[in-house]
């Protein structure tokens, strides 16, 4: 690798890790090559992925782009208007006391919430961001038609506020460990638990321990 160039391999940004340096493009960036959470493979900018430009190999437009679409064909199609005011679905009077919750939380803390409900909908059902703990937090409030299952939301850059693209689903034991850690301070310490951890192990496996 050129040694002008940071070393960022294993690092994680948003759904992309850094595998390893490819080259160096013609206006001089550093590209790599990037495994996503999805699987996929792909070959990009560095400097676009660190600065959170970049997010995902392009899986997560997809993904949203599915929520919005569907949220959409049903207003078209005045099916979403009905169930909205008319059939709500088992639990869906407690997501919507989570989702005006994180809001009204939010603006009390000076924090922008640009999230629609559907978007939301699909963050907390979705598995942890970090340990990848499926959703285990319930909600039922006195009044409202079923519980719902969810994981958090934790915010990548404290420094924003609930935007998309700085919003993934958190369990409850990661959200209250990272605080107020930006994502690299919260590797960093994660990763040095797990090196700790794992020292009797190494120890007991050299004869060291007992």
């Amino acid at each position: 690798m050129d040694k002008r160039y940071l070393d960022i391999t294993g690092l994680v940004f948003n759904r992309l890790t850094a595998i390893k340096y490819s080259h160096t493009n013609n206006d001089r960036f550093a590209v790599w090559e990037w495994e996503c959470f999805c699987g996929n493979k792909k070959n990009i900018i560095a400097a676009n992925v660190r600065s959170g430009s970049t997010k995902s190999c392009g899986c997560l437009q997809k993904e949203l782009g599915s929520i919005t679409g569907k949220y959409y064909a049903g207003k078209r199609h005045g099916n979403y208007g009905k169930q909205s005011l008319n059939h709500k679905g088992y639990g869906e009077s407690s997501l919507n006391h989570i989702f005006n919750t994180y809001k009204r939380t939010a603006l009390k803390r000076g924090l922008v919430f640009n999230i629609e409900i559907k978007s939301f909908k699909f963050i907390i059902q979705s598995n942890c961001y970090y340990c990848n703990n499926s959703p285990s937090m319930i909600r039922k409030n006195k009044g409202c038609f079923g519980e719902f299952v969810y994981n958090g939301i934790d915010r990548i850059n404290n420094n924003i506020g609930y935007e998309i693209s700085n919003s993934v689903p958190c369990c409850k034991i990661c959200n209250i460990a990272k605080s107020t850690l930006s994502f690299n301070e919260f590797y960093d310490w994660v990763k040095r638990i797990s090196e700790n951890m794992l020292f009797p192990i190494r120890l007991q496996a050299a004869g060291q321990l007992t």
